[in-house]
Order: C-alpha cells, then sequence, then structure tokens
C-alpha cells in the first residue's frame, strides 16, 4: 500500500532550518508553517571560533583541492560560506562563490573540510557560468560525496515517515549549489499554485523513499527537486527541474459598462390590425 506523508514542522530544527525573513519563528513540532523555509547559511564573521580556526588551518589543502577544478581560490572577489546543518557533522561545509567580473558569469563550488583528519572534499558547482561538465544537482559524484559524509544512523532516522527528511534533503541541495528557498505548505501565491509542498512517497515494504521539495528561491520559475533514497537513507538518485511560473490571466470580475449608440435611424414599420375575437 502506498502511502504519503506530508511535512509540518517536524522536519524543522531551530536555528538551523529557518523561515524566511518576515516569517514568524518555528513553533511546535507538528505545526504548519506557510512560510518558505531554508538552511541557514553564515559568513565567516559570524562562525564560531572553532570553525574559524578550523577553516584558517584547512586554507591551503580547500586551494589546492579547488585548484584542481579550476577554481582559483586566493583570486580576490571569493566568498565562503558556512552551511549550518546537522546532517553532516564531521564536516564544516562550505558553499563558496564569486562573481567573475567581466566574464559570463558565477563560479561556485561546495566544499566539506573534515574536523578530524586532513581531508577536504569539493564539489563543482558552476565555473563562469556554466556546469563544468554535468550540473552538481544530477552529477553521481554529488551523490556519492553526500552519501560518505552524512553518517549512516542519521540518514537512516531521517528516512521514516516522522524523521527529519526535508533536513536532509535541503543538506543536498546545499551541496549541489541550489541556496534552496522551499515551500513548507501549498501557497495561495499565483506563481506558486502549482508547486508541491514537501512530501515524502513511501510503499509498505518498498526499498526505496522519494522526497519532493520545491524551490521557489528563482524568479522565472520553480525548481522541483525529486530525490530517491534508500530504505537505509542512501541516496541513489537525484532530479532537479525547472517549472515555468503559471501563467496567470486576469477574468474580468463583472461586465463592461455599456455606452448609449448615438445618431440612430428612426424605427420604420407597420400597423398590424386587431386580432379577432375567438369564437
Amino acid at each position: 500500500m502506498r502511502a504519503v506523508v506530508k511535512t509540518g514542522l517536524a522536519a524543522l530544527l531551530m536555528g538551523v532550518i529557518l523561515p524566511c525573513a518576515g516569517a514568524q519563528t518555528a513553533g511546535l513540532a507538528g505545526r504548519r508553517q506557510k512560510a518558505p523555509l531554508q538552511i541557514k547559511e553564515v559568513s565567516r564573521a559570524h562562525m564560531q571560533a572553532a570553525d574559524r580556526n578550523l577553516l584558517d588551518r584547512a586554507h591551503g589543502r580547500l586551494v589546492r583541492q579547488a585548484e584542481i577544478f579550476g577554481f582559483h581560490l586566493n583570486e580576490p572577489g571569493w566568498k565562503c560560506d558556512q552551511v549550518l546543518t546537522p546532517d553532516v557533522p564531521d564536516y564544516l561545509m562550505l558553499a563558496c562563490q564569486r562573481q567573475d567580473e567581466g566574464r559570463r558569469g558565477a563560479s561556485a563550488f561546495s566544499a566539506l573540510v573534515a574536523r578530524h583528519g586532513k581531508a577536504v572534499y569539493v564539489v563543482p558547482v558552476m565555473f563562469q557560468g556554466a556546469a563544468p561538465w554535468k550540473t552538481a544537482a544530477n552529477m553521481k559524484m554529488s551523490r556519492e560525496m553526500f552519501n560518505h559524509v552524512v553518517p549512516a544512523k542519521i540518514a537512516e532516522a531521517a528516512m521514516k515517515p516522522t524523521g527529519k527528511w526535508m533536513t536532509l534533503a535541503l543538506t543536498y541541495t546545499a551541496l549541489a549549489g541550489d541556496h534552496s528557498v522551499v515551500l513548507a505548505a501549498p501557497s495561495s501565491k499565483l506563481q506558486w499554485l502549482t508547486a508541491p509542498e514537501p512530501t515524502i512517497f513511501l510503499r509498505s515494504g518498498a526499498r526505496e523513499r522519494t522526497v519532493e521539495v520545491s524551490d521557489v528561491a528563482r524568479n522565472d520559475g520553480v525548481r522541483i527537486w525529486k530525490l530517491t533514497f534508500g530504505r537505509s537513507g542512501r541516496l541513489k538518485a537525484a532530479q532537479a527541474r525547472m517549472h515555468p511560473n503559471a501563467q496567470v490571466t486576469k477574468v474580468a470580475t463583472a461586465a463592461p459598462k455599456g455606452k448609449m449608440l448615438k445618431n440612430l435611424p428612426t424605427p420604420t414599420g407597420k400597423s398590424l390590425p386587431p386580432a379577432k375575437a375567438q369564437q
């Protein structure tokens, strides 16, 4: 039997996934939050001291790893923010980007710095406005990196119907370079009417679960993410498709006011004899 579970606020972690600006702070678990949600990112100035020190110690390794993919981190203009997700407790997760002046567009990559040991991983997202060879969202490397850095216990617990599966999904979208702003409930905004709310699809005895979320951060449409997980929480497939904003047609609520016609000809006709009375 197929089951569908829709999220309220069970997936939210205070201080990690936040409503967008202007929305009220998340309340009790199970309460519906209608404002879009996103994973919190902080600049270097707002990192905890231990995380700044870790980043300083790993800077040289991060520069060398980024250069493998053509990103020259020592050039001016680069900005790296920390992604605050509880799903990678053994790593410092970074979203790095640079707007290339006079070139085609921005460059961006995600990075993971081990808190214990010397490991540094880089996931290329965009190089001068274009994906290096395949989008990070659908790239096998992104899925393998995600499965490597997310502990098995966290992933397995997240895939339960009452687990934090939306947090896990947002962790992957962040790793793939998407600063997702995700609907937590159906929206009445016209351009988001067709955007599905966060949903986990599962079937009794099935080995897979599919998580679907809608990223509404873009002005030209909605990005629908579909992530397929195994029962143990290992990510097997990822799809990200753009859906253009719904076309809106304004319908008049009342008939237009009529106008009196002028200079009409005088009507002409014939007089009819009176009708005969019936016998």
